[in-house]
């Protein structure tokens, strides 16, 4: 169980990485964005994982993509800037979020409309 969440936080390093070169995230923000995905990480590798915990993992997931968002903007990073890995790599994780709960929860149709509504505002 351990491993696999070392991978995952492992495969996050890029994104970090890019986010603090852009100091979108200071270095104890980004600490905590760290912190914050392991301990979901791990509440979801749980035997017996619930659903609002992989809920709660999403919502804040699309908080810190907001406030990433607002930040980035606030700084002068346009839509005409080049677009980076940290860019896509919150959008990719959330995709990876909601397909392991659908995975787990196939005939759950409340589920399946909110991962339809996110799609939507993505434009995915």
């Amino acid at each position: 169980m351990a491993d696999t969440v070392q991978e995952l936080l492992e495969d996050m390093v890029p994104e970090l990485e890019d986010l603090a070169r852009k100091r979108i995230f200071s270095q104890p923000e980004i600490k905590e964005i760290v912190r914050r995905r392991r301990d979901f990480e791990y509440k979801l590798k749980r035997r017996e994982s619930q659903k609002s915990e992989y809920l709660r993992y999403v919502q804040y997931e699309r908080t810190l993509d907001k406030l990433r968002g607002k930040r980035k903007k606030r700084l002068g990073y346009g839509k005409k800037s080049k677009s980076s890995v940290s860019d896509f790599s919150m959008q990719k994780r959330l995709h990876f979020i909601f397909d392991r709960m659908l995975r787990k929860w196939k005939g759950d149709v409340a589920l399946w409309m909110q991962y339809i509504d996110f799609c939507v505002d993505q434009g995915a």
